[in-house]
């Protein structure tokens, strides 16, 4: 007997500082739908903000990780914000492929470097020792778009936006505003 699974209304991919986050908050809090950042939820299952565990290495985040994200995922009508790394794991492509499929709107949220760099406070003079962070970010920010091209997210512009506008645009765009 076949028995179909519930997803979410909208997953949220994105680099960090694109506005994931802000933007799912923003929109649940105006619909009266549940919201589920996974990094957020990560960090209360393993008593740990995410940053301090990538930084040290904790062996348990890539397990806990994609099991909170797989959750939120398949739990029906909610928003999920994944991580960004997120969309480079098999499993979790897969499973979003199959909430696309049942009609969930995968939605990335896009940022230019000299956007992102503000936002995320890289805009500031730092020691030659630490290297070219900005040609490594436009690296990784290459290989996000790569990886959510071949998902088939939806991509919405967040440069020069307020988070308003960025909802309103992601609302228009996945047809759930009224009227």
């Amino acid at each position: 007997m076949y028995e179909e699974k519930a997803y979410a209304r909208l997953i949220f991919v994105g680099v960090p500082g694109s506005g994931k986050t802000a933007v799912g908050e923003y929109i649940a809090q105006h619909t009266g739908v549940t919201f589920i950042d996974v990094d957020t939820r990560v960090g209360q299952v393993l008593h740990m903000p995410i940053h301090d565990l990538i930084i040290t290495g904790d062996e348990r985040l890539h397990e806990v990780r994609q099991s909170v994200a797989l959750d939120a995922i398949s739990t029906q009508g909610v928003i999920v914000a994944l991580g960004a790394s997120q969309v480079h794991d098999p499993a979790i492509v897969e499973s979003i492929d199959r909430a696309q499929r049942a009609g969930t709107d995968i939605v990335q949220l896009s940022v230019d470097i000299s956007t992102l760099t503000v936002r995320e406070g890289m805009n500031v003079p730092r020691p030659v020792s630490l290297g070219a962070p900005r040609a490594m970010l436009a690296q990784m920010m290459s290989a996000h778009q790569s990886a959510c091209e071949r998902i088939g997210a939806i991509r919405v512009d967040t440069n020069k936006k307020s988070i308003t506008q960025v909802a309103f645009d992601v609302m228009n765009t996945c047809k759930m505003l009224d009227g």
